[in-house]
């Protein structure tokens, strides 16, 4: 399995590219990856900055429903040990 060094995002797929963690998002989070908008999403368009804070944009087609919100929390919490300028995100 390859991963990636995600730098600015522009060539990293969110949910189907090895770049957080060892396997893909999509296996890691199968039901969160069917309630996304967009599959093919890159890391960057998934993303804004706002000064040195990271703001994750999920774009799911609908509000999750109870079941689904623990699977939202576990991917965002994923999302918030990043260090951002580290290894995984640059800008």
């Amino acid at each position: 399995m390859v991963n990636f060094k995600v730098k600015n995002g522009s060539k990293v797929l969110f949910w189907q590219d090895v770049w957080c963690g060892v396997s893909f998002l999509k296996t890691q989070f199968p039901d969160l990856f069917r309630l996304a908008r967009f599959n093919d999403a890159t890391v960057q368009q998934m993303l804004s900055w706002n000064g040195e804070q990271i703001h994750w944009n999920l774009s799911l087609v609908r509000n999750p429903n109870d079941w689904e919100e623990e699977g939202v929390c576990n991917l965002l919490a994923k999302l918030a040990a990043l260090e951002p300028g580290g290894k995984a995100l640059g800008r």
